[in-house]
């Protein structure tokens, strides 16, 4: 994969097993909502996914009530700017009660519907086009051939690390502009005994020391004076 070795050492299907696993979501649970056809005969292999079509986890995230794309995102191409003012995914309300010692998570919840709209390839090529960059051009900054950028430009979408490697690349967020500025996901976890809450400039994280898979990660929202509303 040439340059792309930090994303070899990214495992989706791992990821998506804690999560699933916390929840008490079995994988054959996923697999009979989502993938009846593919993965069937062996659930488990799921779990054992490098990689996935983003759509599907997207689809994923919502069954599980946790943003997956939004987590890799800030995993992989944390560098990419944002072609917004805000990211409307991480406006919750988070309400902690320390003397139940837990916390509730309000906010508008939605649905992937959005998907059926969407075409990765179409948004690259108008992308490009936009720029004045024709598949000559593309196929310079991916390393590639002019087919395959052609290819590429027919495909309605694409998996998760081949769209991180082409955001980063064209450095555009099409991750963002596809799929994270339209996904609702509130998250719910069980209560919490012991907890840290930090932030930088980018983003909140709300850990349990005492529990590695307890982590959740919201970004800040920008306001349009490039302030954040956190100080």
């Amino acid at each position: 994969m040439k340059d792309k070795a930090y994303l070899l050492k990214v495992q989706i299907g791992r990821m998506i097993k804690v999560i699933a696993d916390i929840n008490g979501v079995s994988p054959s649970t996923i697999v009979n909502a989502l993938f009846p056809v593919r993965y069937q005969m062996n659930p488990n292999k799921f779990f054992l996914l490098d990689d996935i079509d983003a759509k599907d986890l997207v689809r994923i995230s919502f069954v599980l009530n946790y943003n997956f794309l939004e987590q890799l995102s800030m995993m992989c191409i944390p560098h990419l700017p944002v072609s917004g003012d805000s990211f409307e995914s991480a406006k919750y309300s988070i309400t902690l009660d320390p003397i139940k010692k837990s916390y509730s998570i309000a906010g508008k919840a939605g649905n992937c519907d959005f998907l059926n709209d969407i075409n990765v390839g179409l948004s690259i090529r108008s992308f490009a086009e936009s720029n004045g960059q024709n598949q000559k051009d593309i196929a310079e900054l991916l390393k590639c051939s002019q087919s395959s950028v052609s290819d590429l430009y027919t495909k309605e979408s694409l998996k998760v690390k081949e769209l991180f490697w082409i955001s980063e690349k064209l450095n555009h967020y099409f991750v963002y502009d596809l799929f994270l500025s339209r996904m609702r996901i509130v998250p719910s976890y069980t209560p919490f005994y012991q907890f840290t809450i930090t932030f930088d400039e980018f983003e909140v994280r709300i850990k349990n020391p005492n529990d590695d898979s307890f982590l959740m990660v919201y970004l800040r929202q920008r306001q349009a004076n490039g302030q954040n509303p956190i100080q």
